[in-house]
This record gives structure tokens, C-alpha cells and sequence, in this order.
């Protein structure tokens, strides 16, 4: 399963991340993570907006396989 974090950049610099492949806390924890080492560069974020993927978003990132191990659940088909 392939996990990244796309992040972008906007001229007013607002920064937006989208983090792919994450199943439950996992989107929390790298988030942290990320936060963490940036501030370590001397860099602070604050997370302004929260959005939690809905079940049949995360389908799409994550094999089946991987729902079936996790809390997650599958949507219904």
C-alpha cells in the first residue's frame, strides 16, 4: 500500500496537505510527524481546517486487504 503526503504551497502562504493511503489515526500521526520535523527546521503550522475522508474515498487509496486488518470499516457495496 502506498502512503504519501502531497502537499502545496500557496502564494499567500497557506499550506494544504492531503495525506493518501492513511487509514485511521495513521493520517493523524504522520500529520504530527510532519509538524514535528518542520519545527525542528524552525517552521510552526497550524491546522485551520480538519477534513475526514468518508469510506468510499478511502476505498479508492487503500487495497481491500488492508481494510480487512484495520478498524476501518469497508463502505457497503
Amino acid at each position: 500500500m502506498e502512503r504519501r503526503v502531497e502537499v502545496r504551497v500557496d502564494p499567500d502562504g497557506s499550506v494544504h496537505t492531503e495525506f493518501v493511503g492513511f487509514l485511521g489515526d495513521q493520517c493523524m500521526e504522520a500529520a504530527e510527524e510532519m509538524r514535528r520535523v518542520l519545527k525542528s527546521y524552525g517552521l510552526s503550522l497550524e491546522c485551520v481546517h480538519f477534513h475526514e475522508k468518508a469510506p468510499e474515498e478511502l476505498a479508492q487509496e487503500v487495497p481491500e486487504g488492508v481494510w480487512k486488518r484495520s478498524k476501518t470499516r469497508l463502505p457497503q457495496q
